[in-house]
């Protein structure tokens, strides 16, 4: 950078803009080659897809259905501009949240920079945890709190593709 500048010292807002540049391109990289983001620890929508790959497998081979066993606890944070290291941040807060209720093997994973997703078995998935997961993301975000709700896998694994659409669109 000192060159580019002919050894003249850069403004804060160019050194700072090079900076935060430099970390995006490498966390970008990073999620392209891992299936957790390092710094939040979620899980990438690659590895959701994995693992939902997998539990469809599972169920055609055990004549069941995932639908009856699984679903997905969704998190929409509400609506706000912000800067890339706000957003990432706030995906810290809502991975502590989601691992606080969900301590076992279920896939969290971020769908989209406001959307976040538990893969959970159904029967874990009762009111006392749905409370639970709701009263922890309103400690952290006050007004507006975020959306938490239910979604329900389909039958076919063929139709995954349009709930995650949906999902991180």
């Amino acid at each position: 950078m000192e060159r580019a500048f002919d050894g003249l010292e850069p403004s804060f807002a160019m050194v700072r803009g090079v900076a935060v540049a430099w970390a995006e391109t490498s966390r970008a990289l990073q999620l392209e080659t891992s299936c957790e983001d390092p710094l939040t620890q979620l899980s990438t929508l690659a590895h959701l897809r994995h693992s939902l790959d997998g539990l469809y497998r599972g169920a055609v081979r055990d004549d069941g259905t995932v639908t009856d066993r699984h679903a997905l606890v969704v998190v929409e944070l509400p609506p706000e501009p912000g800067h890339p290291l706000e957003q990432a941040l706030h995906a810290v807060d809502v991975s502590v949240a989601l691992r606080t209720a969900f301590p076992g093997d279920e896939v969290i994973a971020q769908l989209s920079p406001r959307r976040f997703c538990v893969l959970a078995e159904r029967r874990r998935l009762d009111q006392p945890t749905l409370s639970l997961v709701t009263v922890l993301l309103r400690r952290t975000f006050e007004s507006p709190p975020p959306r938490v709700w239910l979604e329900l896998l389909p039958p076919v694994a063929q139709d995954v593709t349009w709930v995650l659409d949906a999902l991180t669109g």
